[in-house]
């Protein structure tokens, strides 16, 4: 039995520019500013956010103890001057694929379990990494600024004797959510927008 990875991202931007809007009685008042108020261009940057799924590799062998080595973090890129922190959440969609053919739809793992951590020594997530049940996401609490990492979210899978699938490879999914930190013209979060929560206030 093989661990295979699958990696997916989504990046959520809002950029907002700030729009003047001038009320001007009529008459005078508006005849002056018509003939000396000089037409001023405002161009507007939008900022850049990007990330990219950080593993030590993408195929695994399972040891005796249906145990393997899985370090799973996510980086946000600079790719420009303009790029941003970013707050990131993160899915684990594990599934069974058919070793031979890979056909047929992936089937919930049931007797999984995740080592935490760069060691995978945790049996639950490591601050800052949180675990939201409502939604099945883990999230990163703590905004990444361009060309950093998160911690690790795991480093090993393991598989219950009773839960394995000899013919069967075990595929789990990585997606990867990401938006900016900072909040939203209005004063709101923008991932409370987004997502319907504010990762700094939640707790494990």
């Amino acid at each position: 039995m093989k661990l295979k990875m699958k990696a997916q991202k989504k990046i959520i931007l809002f950029s907002s520019a700030l729009v003047l809007v001038a009320l001007v009685a009529v008459g005078s008042t508006m005849a002056y500013l018509q003939s000396s108020t000089p037409r001023a261009t405002n161009n507007f940057v939008a900022p850049v956010a990007d990330i990219q799924i950080n593993e030590n590799s993408s195929s695994f062998q399972f040891d005796q103890n249906l145990t393997t080595i899985k370090k799973v973090r996510i980086q946000n890129v600079k790719n420009t001057n303009q790029s941003i922190p970013v707050y990131i959440r993160v899915k684990l969609i594990p599934i069974w694929r058919h070793a031979g053919t890979g056909e047929g739809t992936g089937i919930s793992v049931a007797g999984l379990t995740y080592g935490y951590g760069e060691n995978g020594a945790s049996g639950t997530p490591l601050t800052p990494w949180v675990y939201r049940q409502a939604d099945g996401y883990y999230y990163y609490k703590t905004p990444v600024k361009p060309d950093s990492f998160t911690d690790y979210l795991i480093g090993k899978v393991t598989v219950t004797p009773a839960a394995n699938q000899p013919d069967c490879d075990l595929e789990v999914q990585v997606i990867a959510d990401s938006i900016q930190a900072d909040g939203m013209a209005n004063g709101h979060s923008a991932a409370k927008n987004a997502w319907g929560v504010d990762p700094a206030t939640l707790t494990n």
